[in-house]
C-alpha cells in the first residue's frame, strides 16, 4: 500500500496547494480582495513535485538490490518505514521553517518517495518468502493493495477536506504518517523468511542479459 499511497499524499498535496492559488472573492459590503496562497507555489514547481517523487523513487528502485542482499529484509523494510513516517510528519514542520517552503517540500518528498521504493521492492519478495499455502492468491492480494491504497487515500483525503478545510492538511500528513509508524513496529517484531539463500541472488547486469528479461522486453 505504501508506494500508492505516497503517490497519492503527494498528489492531494499538490492539489492542496493548486486549490488555495489567490483568488478574488466578493464580501457583502466590502471591498474586492485578494486571498493569498501562503508558499506561492507555481504551476511549473507543483509539478516539480511528483517528478521529484517518481525520479528518486526510481533511483532507489534501481539501487535497492544490491543493499538488500547485503544486510537483509529486515533493516531495510524497516528504514523504508521509517523515512516513509518522517517525510510525512516532517510535511507538517519543515515547509514553515525552511527560507524556501518549497525547498522544505521537496526534502520531505524525496525522505517519503526513499520509503515508498523501499516498500515497492521489498514488498513482493517477503510475501513470497511467507510458508503461505496459497502464494498465489496473497501476492494477488498484495498487489491489489496498490489500487486500495491510492483510492482509500483519496477518499479518506477528500472527506477530511469537506469536513475540515483544505487548510488543515498539514494534519491530514501527520495522520497519514501514523500508518508507516504503526508498520514500523509489526516489522521489527514479525517474522521474515530468506527468499534466497546467502550467494543466490542475481547481479543486475545477470538480470539484463537474462532471456527472461529479453522477453519481457518485447
Amino acid at each position: 500500500m505504501a508506494p500508492l499511497t505516497g503517490t497519492s499524499i503527494t498528489f492531494t498535496i499538490q492539489y492542496a496547494f493548486q486549490i488555495n492559488k489567490p483568488t478574488r472573492k466578493k464580501k457583502p459590503g466590502k471591498p474586492k480582495t485578494c486571498r493569498v496562497e501562503k508558499y506561492k507555489i507555481s504551476y511549473g514547481n507543483l509539478a516539480l513535485i511528483s517528478t521529484t517523487f517518481y525520479f528518486t523513487q526510481l533511483i532507489v528502485d534501481f539501487i535497492c538490490a544490491k543493499i538488500v542482499d547485503k544486510i537483509g529484509y529486515r533493516p531495510c523494510i524497516i528504514a523504508a518505514e521509517v523515512t516513509s513516517e518522517l517525510g510525512l510528519a516532517s510535511l507538517a514542520i519543515l515547509p514553515d521553517n525552511m527560507p524556501s517552503p518549497f525547498i522544505g517540500i521537496i526534502i520531505c518528498v524525496i525522505i517519503y518517495a526513499i520509503g515508498s521504493g523501499l516498500t515497492e521492492v521489498l514488498a513482493s519478495p517477503i510475501i513470497e518468502a511467507c510458508p503461505f499455502e496459497n502464494k498465489e492468491s496473497m501476492m494477488s492480494l498484495l498487489h491489489s493493495f496498490y489500487c486500495w491504497g491510492f483510492v482509500g487515500v483519496i477518499l479518506v483525503s477528500t472527506l477530511f477536506f469537506t469536513c475540515f478545510g483544505l487548510e488543515n492538511w498539514k494534519t491530514l500528513t501527520l495522520l497519514w504518517s501514523l500508518i508507516p509508524l504503526y508498520n514500523i513496529y509489526n516489522f521489527i517484531t514479525c517474522p521474515i523468511e530468506n527468499l534466497l539463500e546467502e550467494g543466490e541472488s542475481m547481479t543486475m547486469r545477470q538480470l539484463l542479459g537474462s532471456k527472461f528479461f529479453g522477453y519481457l522486453s518485447y
